[in-house]
C-alpha cells in the first residue's frame, strides 16, 4: 500500500519526524482510520474543495509538526 511505502521510506531516510504526510483524492471514509494509524496526518477528499481551507490545514499540520520537534 502507498501509505506504508511512503512512511517506510521516510523512516529509512530519517525524515519521518520532519515531514508530515497528507493524502488527497477519492479515498473511502472506511480507509481513513487505517491510514491515520499508519501515520498519515490528514486526508483530503473532493469535499475539501476550498483551496484556502486546504492550505490553512496544511500550514497547521506543518506548524504542529515543527512545534513537536522543538
Amino acid at each position: 500500500e502507498l501509505a506504508d511505502q511512503i512512511v517506510e521510506e521516510l523512516k529509512k531516510a530519517g525524515a519521518y519526524e520532519h515531514i508530515p504526510v497528507v493524502f488527497g483524492g477519492i479515498i473511502p471514509k472506511a480507509d481513513f482510520e487505517s491510514l491515520t494509524a499508519k501515520g498519515i496526518k490528514k486526508i483530503f477528499t473532493p469535499s475539501d474543495f476550498e483551496l484556502i481551507d486546504i492550505m490553512e490545514k496544511i500550514f497547521d499540520i506543518v506548524e504542529q509538526n515543527q512545534s513537536a520537534l522543538v
